[in-house]
């Protein structure tokens, strides 16, 4: 117990510590100090970020109309807090994200477990792309936890990120940031839409999915997917566009920036902003 309170104190202190990234004032909390820098920089930056997240946030809560403390049998009240980040690859972008607090709530009766693809598996994935010649590209979930159900009964006092809205009582229906079963929730959900596609989890790594399928001169072979929590990563020889527009049905993706070749991953101009095609491992370069 010493050790462990030593330990969060020093992680405490160091996150309490930090003002700046990469020269850049970071807030801790949105009340004040958020609008103040937006005032020193003659921006608004950050609360636009705050705003932006808030919105696609808001998905994730349903108004509860009543006593909470009284009327949800069963249910936990949790609070959240904002998570301020700057975006070095897109242009020092300033990013906000919503968590819950669910460091302060009890184990769920759900499992909370999730698993991600092994790098074994990437580099054994690669081999077969490059010895198939299959085409290889990466994508990124949008809010990705956001899409699946929330296995978790608790409830959230909206806090003055919420706006005009502060103060109501919601009900968290959607796998919130933070939340000790969100992970084990969204990889749940994307199991199913894979399934639904036709790919099984493969017995050896669970988070490769491979569906069987026949080459144009008739030579059997298998298109894959790997899972990384929300990301994506296909090896299909016909082209992908199908199957990503399949998925995008219940998932959005990020825009991506591009990327140096000689990093191992080129962004192709001739596709979607949402896509990369990952060349730089198989070709060498």
């Amino acid at each position: 117990m010493k050790k462990r309170d030593r330990i969060i104190s020093k992680v405490k202190s160091k996150y309490w510590a930090r003002t700046h990234k990469y020269g850049i004032r970071v807030p801790k909390h949105i009340k004040d100090e958020a609008k103040e820098i937006d005032l020193e920089n003659g921006d608004t930056q950050w609360m636009d970020s705050v705003r932006l997240e808030m919105k696609n946030v808001r998905i994730a809560f349903e108004e509860y109309d009543g006593n909470p403390a009284e009327e949800l049998i069963g249910y936990e009240e949790i609070t959240g807090h904002l998570v301020f980040d700057v975006k070095l690859g897109e242009n020092f972008r300033r990013k906000a994200r919503y968590c819950a607090d669910g460091h302060k709530t009890g184990a769920p009766s759900s499992v909370t477990y999730s698993t991600v693809v092994s790098r074994d598996s990437v580099r054994i994935l690669l081999t077969i792309a490059a010895l198939n010649d299959l085409e290889i590209l990466g994508a990124d979930v949008q809010n990705a936890f956001l899409t699946a159900t929330n296995k978790e009964k608790v409830w959230i006092r909206a806090g003055p990120e919420f706006g005009a809205e502060e103060g109501t009582v919601f009900l968290v229906t959607r796998a919130l940031y933070g939340l000790k079963s969100a992970s084990a929730s969204f990889r749940a959900f994307m199991a199913e839409k894979l399934d639904d596609m036709g790919f099984k989890s493969s017995y050896a790594d669970p988070d490769v999915w491979l569906r069987a399928a026949t080459k144009a001169d008739g030579e059997e072979y298998y298109e894959y997917v790997l899972m990384y929590v929300d990301d994506i990563f296909l090896a299909l020889l016909i082209d992908p566009r199908a199957i990503l527009v399949d998925i995008q049905t219940s998932f959005k993706f990020n825009p991506l920036p591009a990327r140096h070749p000689k990093r191992g991953v080129e962004k192709n101009i001739a596709l979607p902003d949402t896509l990369h095609r990952v060349s730089g491992f198989v070709n060498g370069s």
